[in-house]
């Protein structure tokens, strides 16, 4: 992950979204699904435990759900899902909270 920009997973994450739009949900499974093994894995580790993580796999979290929030709009806007508003709005809550917080930004439930 040290090798990948964050914002060209951020663009990924939505490039492929695009192609395999059919198999968009709004759900945390799916939204889970989309995080590759080594990011998800540090982030689970980081929430149980409470230790650090690599800036790199954490920007990369950060970057990924972005993205799939950035889907979940783009394929639900105008249609009142509450199941992906309420998905979408969770991390805008979240992320809104890391932007004004003191201290430690991280501090909700994994997905």
């Amino acid at each position: 992950m040290n090798n990948i920009q964050p914002q060209f997973l951020l663009m990924r994450i939505i490039a492929k979204c695009l192609i395999l739009w059919n198999e968009v949900q709004a759900t945390p499974e799916w939204l889970g699904r989309q995080l590759p093994t080594s990011v998800r894995t540090a982030i689970e580790a980081r929430f149980k435990t409470g230790t650090s993580v690599d800036d790199a796999l954490e920007l990369a979290y950060y970057n990924i759900i972005a993205g799939c929030c950035f889907i979940l709009g783009l394929k639900f806007a105008g249609t009142a899902n509450e199941k992906a508003y309420k998905l979408v709005i969770r991390y805008y809550d979240l992320y809104t909270r890391m932007t004004y917080g003191n201290g430690e930004h991280f501090t909700t439930s994994f997905i």
